[in-house]
This record gives structure tokens, C-alpha cells and sequence, in this order.
């Protein structure tokens, strides 16, 4: 519907405004300024919203519900005797970008209600610190060309709320890792998330958690899972190694 949107407001303004007749150049100009101001509009509504209103009610709606689940829900019980019955070995936990932070998040709460998790948690590119707070991350981002430090900063705010950033949950980094095995992390040199999920395995090697990071040189953000060229030797390698992580 927006292309439409975006002819319907072109048209109108060369009819009513340009009489009738417009240059192509022009007519690209003034989209290209529509667009704009309607995603500055729209990121100002999204920012008042999360800022003045929302005040975390979504990730406290999420904590809320996850602890209902854990300790409320039937299903969740019955998920757990199904999962006694599973060899440990045929269970794997994996995620990528912001869905590895998840990953692992999840697992440190299982292990925190000491619920058994996972045999393996497999790791790509994972998003492990909202706050984005390590000194290391500004000198990768000369060659980050995907991910923008400040975007992701507001976007885990807007995600987390500010009184919720601290959380675990969305910075499972500081999470408790004490449960954790067979974690493994993918990440490339290029990706300005890297430098934390070293951060995240010298904090486990205190803890005597084994965390094994196979980092590839000039790799960018998820790299191995976006747009698979066979071509692409890094790519592949990092893909076949996944293969053999999984089996």
C-alpha cells in the first residue's frame, strides 16, 4: 500500500502545486523527502510512545508472562516430563543476532529455575548487550558496514524500556551462566557484536564455563546464514562447520 500512497501524494502535488507538469528529477526529489519526514514522523511517534507511555509494559508483559509459564501453566509441566524422556544429546538450542541473545537468555532462566537445559546452545552472531557499553565495539565499527552502534543502542531501549535494560533478560551477558554447556558461538571480525561474545567467554572462564567462540577474519553479521553462496569459501566453511556443530 505505500507505493500507492506514495504515487497518490506525488500526483497531487504535481497537479496542485506544480500545475499540472513535473520533471522526473523533481518528482524523485520530492519522494525522496516524503519518505523521510514520514519515517522521522513515524520514528518520533514510536519514540514518544516508548519513552512517555509504554514505560517498559511490553518487556515487563513478557517477564510477567514467562513467569506465569514457568510456574503457572500445565503445558509447561507436561513439556517438561517430554523432555525427560528425550536423550539430552537430541536436544539443541540455537539462535542468531538478536534471537541468540534470546537463546541464551532463555537457557540462563532455565537454569536459574533449575530446569535442565539444553545439550547444546549454539550461538551466531548474537546480540548479548543492549547497552552496547564496550570500548571495543567502536573500533570494529570502521568495518561494520550492516549494524549502526547508536541505531541498536535506541533500538534496545525502545525494545527493553529503560527501567528494564539492566535485565538480564535483555542483556543475558550479565545473566547467571553457572547451568550453561556446550555453548558455542559463531561470529566474524567484521561484525561490531563480536568483541562482547569475548567479553561473555572471560567472564564464563571464571566460572570454569567452557565457551568455545569460532571466529572467522572479515566475516560479517550473520554472514553464515544470509544469502548462502557456495562460491563464498568463508561463508561455507563456517556453514559446514554449523552442520557438524548440529549433528
Amino acid at each position: 500500500a505505500v507505493p500507492f500512497i506514495g504515487y497518490h501524494y506525488v500526483k497531487m502535488y504535481r497537479d496542485k502545486i506544480c500545475g499540472g507538469s513535473i520533471q522526473f528529477s523533481h518528482a524523485v526529489l520530492f519522494t525522496i523527502f516524503m519518505y523521510m519526514f514520514a519515517s522521522l514522523l513515524v520514528a518520533v511517534a514510536h519514540y514518544a510512545y516508548f519513552q512517555f507511555i509504554d514505560h517498559g509494559f511490553i518487556i515487563n508483559s513478557y517477564i510477567q508472562l514467562w513467569d506465569e509459564l514457568m510456574t503457572k501453566t500445565p503445558a509447561l509441566m507436561e513439556n517438561q516430563e517430554i523432555i525427560k524422556e528425550i536423550e539430552p544429546q537430541n536436544l539443541i538450542m540455537m539462535g542468531d543476532s538478536a534471537g541468540g541473545g534470546l537463546a541464551l537468555a532463555l537457557e540462563e532462566k532455565l537454569g536459574e529455575e533449575n530446569i535442565e537445559v539444553p545439550e547444546k546452545l549454539i550461538l551466531i552472531s548474537p546480540w548479548l548487550d543492549i547497552t552496547m557499553t564496550n570500548p571495543k565495539i567502536d573500533k570494529v565499527q570502521e568495518n561494520d558496514k550492516d549494524l549502526s552502534k547508536e541505531k541498536l543502542k535506541i533500538a534496545g531501549i525502545l525494545y527493553s524500556g529503560e527501567k528494564e535494560n539492566s535485565s538480564y533478560l535483555v542483556n543475558p551477558i550479565n545473566g547467571p551462566i553457572n547451568k550453561l554447556k556446550n555453548v558455542t558461538i559463531y561470529t566474524g571480525t567484521y561484525d561490531i557484536l563480536n568483541p562482547d561474545t569475548h567479553l561473555l567467554q572471560e567472564k564464563a572462564k571464571k566460572e570454569g564455563i567452557d565457551i568455545q567462540i569460532k571466529e572467522y577474519e572479515q566475516a560479517p553479521h550473520i554472514w553464515i546464514i544470509n544469502n548462502i553462496n557456495k562460491q563464498d569459501e568463508l561463508q561455507l566453511k563456517a556453514y559446514q562447520d554449523l552442520v557438524c556443530d548440529i549433528q
